[in-house]
This record gives C-alpha cells, structure tokens and sequence, in this order.
C-alpha cells in the first residue's frame, strides 16, 4: 500500500511524499522527524496517510517553551504528548 506523508511549516505545505514502505516504516521515520524538529520555534505538522488521503496519524509541534511535540492518533482517537529535551 502507498501512504503519502505531508509536512507542514507555519501554515504552508513544504512537502508530499508517497510512501511504499510498510505502515511500521512511515511511522517510524515520521517520529524520527518529529523528534528532530521539536525544538522548532514555527508551528509544524506531520500528517501520514493512505492513499485515499484518509490520515492515520499526526505529529504536531513548535511554538512551546519546551521541545515537545504531541502524535495524534486517527484511528483510535488517542493523543500523546512526547517531551524530548533535557
């Protein structure tokens, strides 16, 4: 399956990508991104979705005192908040 990955600075597309690697793969670097850009001072968005454009999952970011970012998942309706500074 194709999944597109979209990412977003301060209100703007800046990227779309699609995706063949395993759902497992797309997450997982998508988190690795999030991690990286946490302590972004621009808010920032990661949206992964299927092909139909129906997202699975969010990683929202910046504009936070502290490098956090918050995953939201689609499909369960769950949020979680991930801190990863010191």
């Amino acid at each position: 399956m194709r999944y597109k990955v979209k990412f977003i600075i301060a209100g703007h597309e800046v990227l779309v990508t699609a995706r063949t690697s395993s759902l497992q793969e797309v997450l997982s670097c998508s988190r690795k991104t999030a991690m990286l850009f946490s302590e972004c001072k621009d808010r920032w968005k990661i949206v992964v979705a299927r092909e139909d454009g129906k997202p699975i999952m969010s990683y929202v970011g910046g504009n936070k005192p502290k490098p956090v970012y918050t995953a939201i998942d689609h499909v369960t309706k769950e949020r979680k908040t991930y801190y990863t500074g010191a």
